[in-house]
């Protein structure tokens, strides 16, 4: 590889993003064993500092060596427990363990062939491994003690659980609803489609289902999903799940004379400086690769810093876009904890 690819592939396994293309298809099996290890050591980070920074924001008490353990018992379950399940899909056990771990971390890194959206494994394997690493550890902590011990689930549990239903539901019926517009008809197989869609483009970016098999409007949809991402503290990235939350309940509280609070006023400052990272991300590529399409930018610069890594072919940029994507990926990973950090100085739950 040359050093830019080197480093795009290295960020781009690490912050969990997940791009194809690049180069990673003709790794052998160190480089891919290196990534591997990548993804492991990036989920670990993502997972336990996030729960961290998550649990001093909302207010949940659960211990750093508690989300250390939970992260490192899941991780080895992943490893020894699932990989055994895609040997027969992948025919090797590294590209095995990297959809295993992969699944679970949010990161589209993947090599050979991939389960069909009809396959049973991604229906009851990779999707609900991808919904688990979206919510994050304090949050399957906390789930697992009301099924367990029937605690009452938190205000940010409780929430984030059902805006995780409500977006994969919105996803999926606007889905549906542009390919009947385009094809006036939804036989079963959209449905699953959909179904899997909805859930791999909100952090995933596993590309399942390939972009050119849906109508040109999907692209819109999915990077509307894509921007709200998946949870706080979570493997996954966006402006997260929660953030609309409490945008929505601090204009309720100004209309009616309420204060809206601090955490409404950081909320608004991440939405504006994630939108400004967008368009100054936008702006870049067009001005190092001006040959692409104005809305195939847009999705390249939405995909990065949401760390979600869905394009719509592989990516073979080199020099200064390529390197423009390698930052973009690590401010998608190190932005959102950066804004938790800052929401857990306010000493005060935020949902």
């Amino acid at each position: 590889m040359t050093p830019d690819r080197a480093l795009f592939t290295a960020v781009n396994a690490a912050t969990l993003t997940g791009f194809s293309g690049a180069g990673m298809e003709s790794l052998l099996w160190p480089g891919r064993m290196v990534i591997l290890l990548l993804t492991v050591f990036g989920a670990f980070y993502a997972l336990v500092m996030g729960g961290h920074l998550l649990c001093r924001a909302v207010g949940l008490h659960y211990t750093d060596r508690q989300i250390m353990r939970t992260t490192l018992v899941i991780e080895a379950f992943l490893l020894f427990g699932v990989t055994p399940f895609f040997l027969p899909i992948t025919d090797s056990v590294i590209p095995a363990a990297q959809l295993a771990i992969g699944a679970f971390a949010n990161s589209g890194v993947s090599w050979g062939r991939l389960p069909d959206a009809t396959s049973w494994a991604t229906h009851v394997i990779i999707l609900p491994l991808t919904v688990l690493g979206g919510l994050g550890i304090p949050v399957i902590l906390e789930l697992w003690n009301w099924l367990l011990r029937r605690n009452p689930l938190s205000a940010h549990t409780d929430i984030s659980t059902k805006l995780t239903a409500a977006v994969y539901l919105l996803g999926v019926v606007g889905m549906l609803g542009l390919f009947f517009f385009e094809y006036g008809d939804v036989p079963p197989r959209a449905a699953m489609m959909a179904s899997v869609s909805a859930v791999d483009a909100r952090s995933l970016g596993l590309d399942i289902v390939p972009l050119s098999t849906w109508p040109t409007g999907v692209s819109w949809c999915v990077m509307g999903l894509m921007l709200i991402g998946a949870c706080p503290g979570s493997a996954g990235g966006g402006l997260f799940v929660t953030t609309f939350a409490t945008l929505w309940t601090g204009v309720r509280r100004s209309f009616t004379g309420a204060p809206a609070g601090r955490p409404f006023a950081i909320v608004c400052v991440w939405i504006a400086m994630y939108a400004l990272a967008v368009g100054v991300t936008v702006l870049a590529l067009v001005a190092t690769a001006g040959q692409g399409a104005g809305d195939r930018l847009l999705f390249l610069a939405i995909s990065a810093l949401g760390t979600v890594g869905l394009s719509h072919d592989p990516i073979s940029l080199v020099g200064p876009p390529l390197h423009i994507l390698t930052i973009a990926m690590l401010l998608g990973r190190l932005a959102p904890l950066a804004m938790l950090w800052w929401l857990g100085r306010a000493r005060r739950p935020f949902v």
